[in-house]
């Protein structure tokens, strides 16, 4: 099962868009195909400047892309999107995104997906960073400056612990965290962030977590292994996250 909040991470993550700004989306996908309504768009492509407003996109997917486009204007972009692969479906509400060099940024009140008859929702998803301009990804620029909130996390499956009040800082590849774990309470913890680019994983080393005065890295570790997918691999004291996938 892919994670939700990787999912959408992965968007600003994984493209190389030059000039990206979105605001106001309403998304609804499932079974391949889809729609999305902006308050506003501006998009940067092979040279070629495009403007929405209040604008309707049609969206599909194949061969590992997912296809965003408005036929009576010509506007068609590929976007490789193979983490969305057999995602059944996905939905968000008032989504923006922005990426223009040395910036990235990325909201959502709220959205779910379904995969595998697994529902995850999440809320009050904020994303943003802040780097050098001539950054060669996106990604780069969050391991100079990142603040990541998000209010909660939560699965159908019982197997999985609901996560909620999450905070993350990056300055300079060194990480800190707070957030409410079920079956734990509020944690804070630090550590440090790295960036495999060939691979497209980012690597958080986590050095300690503790709970109010004691230390419960062990199972902080031993809780997050049970929301284990393909994008999030537990590795102690390392925590992969596979944008890609």
């Amino acid at each position: 099962m892919k994670s939700l909040a990787v999912l959408f991470l992965a968007f600003p993550l994984s493209t190389f868009a030059a000039d990206w700004v979105v605001g106001g989306l309403q998304l609804d996908y499932a079974n391949g195909a889809g729609t999305a309504r902006a308050a506003s768009a501006r998009f940067q492509l092979d040279g070629q400047n495009y403007a929405f407003t209040d604008a309707d996109f049609e969206l599909r997917w194949g061969a590992d892309q997912l296809v965003i486009e408005r036929p009576a204007e010509g506007f068609a972009y590929g976007l490789e999107a193979p983490f969305l692969k057999d995602v059944m479906s996905a939905r968000a509400r008032d989504f923006a995104f922005e990426a223009i060099p040395g910036k990235v940024g990325l909201a959502a009140s709220a959205a779910n997906l379904v995969n595998a008859g697994e529902t995850t929702r999440l809320s009050r998803l904020s994303l943003d960073c802040r780097g050098s301009a001539v950054a060669v990804e996106p990604v780069d620029a969050c391991l100079q400056y990142t603040r990541f909130l998000l209010g909660s996390v939560s699965s159908s499956k019982k197997r999985r612990v609901d996560v909620g009040d999450i905070k993350l800082n990056i300055n300079a590849g060194k990480a800190t965290f707070e957030a409410r774990i079920g079956g734990i309470g509020k944690v804070n913890g630090e550590g440090s962030a790295t960036h495999d680019a060939a691979n497209k994983i980012i690597s958080i080393r986590v050095s300690k977590v503790k709970y109010g005065l004691i230390d419960i890295t062990g199972q902080f570790f031993s809780e997050l292994e049970k929301n284990e997918s393909e994008t999030l691999v537990v590795q102690r004291p390392f925590v992969h996250v596979h944008y890609a996938k």
